[in-house]
């Protein structure tokens, strides 16, 4: 998508590893295969780097606006973060927050998309409606965006209720990218079949909002992380780089008294635009975020593989849970 190479002012471009493919609709049911038919591909298939992967892959360049990734040196275990998203018209992402605060890019290589965003300081209850069938974009702009923009929530500065909640409209096309800040609500809706790439990633500037989210929902990551920055920041070879460094350590530093909050269940746990029925994460990373290093803040993990392997030894899976984390 950039034919120039530009470097950023933290890092250069990570190497990107083969492709895997992730299906989020259930596949139709087929009759039992013959030992003749073809294998059929699994929701989680990895694709070998064969010569059409490597030339898809090497067209991908991040946007010069968007290569300064800190999350790049968090290693193997970094969340899925990059997408490629595909998907017919109606399909689309519900309205969300990404997740550990991360902002997005998207870029749209075919058909059109829209989008609508909402400043954070909008609460959730806001932009929502109780009762609705289901949190499909679709849906989302038959029940709410109508009422939003409704005669009758126009106040005396003649302004509707969508316009005082600050909405931005957007109709995405061919070749254009949509930025989305960390922990603004949007959502987006293909208006005919749409190829895209999309990825979540940190930045100098929003540094502290994700660190603090960072820090409590995966606490091993955080750490890692903070400890390559100190690294990074006593590197004489570059004064510039170690200043940019010894400045993000000085600011986990400085935020060290704020109190661990647990991670905020209105954030996706998915890309912030993927907007498609299917999706191929280039990173090859978990599947979900129910293998995430999330913490009580006792160094209890939270994820659900832990919860399950601690109430399988105690005895008690299956049995219905009060709604609290399991201490056993």
């Amino acid at each position: 998508m950039e034919s120039s190479k530009e470097e950023g002012l933290v890092s250069d471009e990570p190497r990107i590893p083969p492709v895997s493919l992730k299906l989020n609709l259930e596949a139709p049911k087929s009759p039992a295969l013959t030992p003749a038919s073809p294998t059929p591909l699994s929701p989680t298939d990895t694709f070998p780097p064969s010569k059409p992967t490597c030339e898809m892959l090497a067209d991908y360049k991040i946007p010069r606006y968007f290569r300064d990734d800190l999350f790049q040196y968090t290693g193997s275990r970094r969340p899925p973060h990059r997408w490629v998203v595909i998907g017919p018209k109606r399909s689309g992402t519900g309205i969300h927050v990404d997740p550990l605060g991360t902002s997005a890019w998207n870029t749209l290589v075919f058909g059109h998309k829209r989008w609508a965003l909402f400043p954070p300081t909008v609460p959730k209850h806001m932009v929502t409606m109780r009762g609705m069938p289901d949190h499909e974009a679709a849906t989302w702009f038959v029940m709410v965006y109508p009422r939003l923009h409704d005669s009758s929530t126009i106040d005396a500065s003649g302004k509707t209720l969508a316009e005082r909640l600050g909405i931005i409209d957007i109709i995405q096309r061919p070749g254009e990218t949509v930025f989305v800040p960390g922990g603004w609500h949007h959502l987006v809706i293909n208006l005919d079949f749409t190829v895209g790439v999309t990825q979540n990633f940190c930045s100098v500037p929003n540094w502290e909002t994700v660190w603090l989210k960072t820090r409590n929902s995966r606490p091993r990551m955080a750490k890692r992380l903070l400890e390559k920055f100190v690294g990074f920041s006593k590197d004489g070879r570059d004064v510039e780089r170690a200043a940019v460094f010894q400045g993000l350590v000085d600011i986990a530093t400085a935020v060290s008294f704020v109190p661990a909050l647990p991670p905020s269940t209105t954030e996706s746990s998915s890309s912030s635009s993927s907007s498609s029925s299917a999706s191929s994460d280039t990173d090859g990373a978990s599947k979900d975020n129910t293998q995430s290093e999330s913490s009580d803040g006792g160094g209890l993990c939270l994820c659900r593989k832990c919860k399950i392997r601690r109430k399988r030894k105690a005895g008690t899976l299956g049995i219905p849970s009060s709604g609290k984390a399991d201490k056993k």
